[in-house]
């Protein structure tokens, strides 16, 4: 699943000797089909830190994957100003892996009405993420270039030319034209970045309107807002239904959901009345369960405001449990190869959370699952 949990033909040696990191590659992982990722988008915003900013941390709950996500200030005339030096970038790809924690580079653009304006400090909200006519054109283009030199250097494992473009530039400019942006912007990070290529979607229905030839990875994010636990059930079922479709369409290899979290300290609310973090520690299980056996997957979100970080939340409890006790030996099953399926609790993973069924019965059971409403 990428270049620390491979060996890559006809480049294992060079690896080996280019990127220092790994002098002995590991043995495959027993989890090598499952990403058990994170995405922060403050891995690299200035005067912050994200709550999983620990590679302790991170291995201890299971992660074996992260993003590392530059950062770049637009302002309405399209011009692009990276904000986060190269330095920067190096330095958070070789602290992970050196921790055998793979990457995923995933660039991030805010809008600024002051194109010197670096360190961004105007917008923490991705909703103001501002993609105007011509960000999708020549300057960004040259950023996407010398981002995929680097991430090539420094043997990144996955490449995202950049973060929900469907959302951002899509707004600008029309699904139709970023789709095809994704096929235009794809050769020119493949003729320097050998690893996997990733688009990350940001709304979920655009998902069949978007042309995915040659991509490796295909995501997109859910989150619940104010739904309820049913209504977000059947959403992430959706969401998988048309990565999958997608993915049989297009031919791309994996996919996975891209960032699922409490993005706004007003959703997941709806899940349990507790505001301690419960509510959305519910809404991972149901994400982790619809995807188990389906997606090749998951990275789960940790913000920057309060009520949207992940740790030392029921949901980090919840996260831990699947990415070291489930995701042991293929998607969805736990070590005794019995699919695991959680009906009711307390959304802990723990006692009556969890029945299990033989793996000859998994076909019974698909789309069946009974929550605590």
């Amino acid at each position: 699943m990428g270049r620390l949990m491979e060996v890559r033909s006809l480049r294992a040696g060079l690896l080996v000797a280019v990127c220092g990191v790994l002098l002995t590659p590991p043995a495959p992982a027993q989890t090598s089909v499952v990403y058990k990722g994170l995405f922060a988008p403050g891995t690299l915003f200035p005067a912050y830190t994200f709550s999983m900013d620990d590679t302790e941390k991170l291995k201890q709950d299971g992660f074996n994957i992260a993003n590392v996500s530059p950062l770049f200030a637009v302002n309405d005339l399209g011009n692009v100003t990276q904000c986060t030096c190269d330095a920067e970038i190096a330095a958070k790809i070789l602290e992970y892996h050196t921790n055998n924690i793979a990457v995923a580079m995933i660039p991030i653009l805010f809008w600024t009405d002051n194109i010197s304006n670096c360190p961004i400090t105007n917008s923490l909200d991705l909703l103001s993420v501002i993609a105007t006519t011509l960000v999708h054109d020549l300057e960004y283009l040259v950023h996407i270039t010398n981002l995929a030199r680097l991430a090539e250097e420094y043997c990144v494992d996955v490449f995202s030319p950049y973060n929900e473009p469907d959302k951002s530039i899509g707004a600008a400019v029309g699904i139709p034209a970023v789709s095809q942006w994704g096929q235009d912007v794809y050769p020119l990070i493949t003729n320097h970045f050998s690893g996997k290529v990733y688009w990350k979607s940001g709304i979920k229905t655009n998902v069949p309107l978007i042309d995915f030839s040659s991509y490796d990875i295909i995501g997109t994010l859910v989150t619940p807002g104010s739904s309820s636990a049913a209504s977000f059930t059947s959403s992430v079922s959706s969401a998988i239904v048309d990565l999958t479709n997608a993915a049989a369409t297009y031919g791309v290899p994996e996919v996975v959901m891209s960032e699922f979290g409490p993005f706004k300290n007003s959703s997941w609310t709806n899940f349990v009345p507790q505001a301690n973090g419960e509510s959305f520690s519910n809404a991972h299980q149901i994400v982790y369960y619809l995807g188990a056996g389906i997606l090749d997957g998951f990275f789960v979100f940790d913000g920057l405001e309060t009520g949207t970080e992940l740790a030392g939340t029921p949901g980090e409890v919840v996260v831990s449990n699947w990415y070291n006790n489930i995701f042991t030996t293929a998607p969805g099953l736990d070590q005794n190869n019995n699919v695991v399926i959680f009906v009711g609790g307390e959304g802990d993973g723990a006692g009556s959370d969890i029945s299990t069924l033989s793996i000859t019965q998994a076909p019974q059971i698909v789309g069946t699952m009974i929550i605590q409403q």
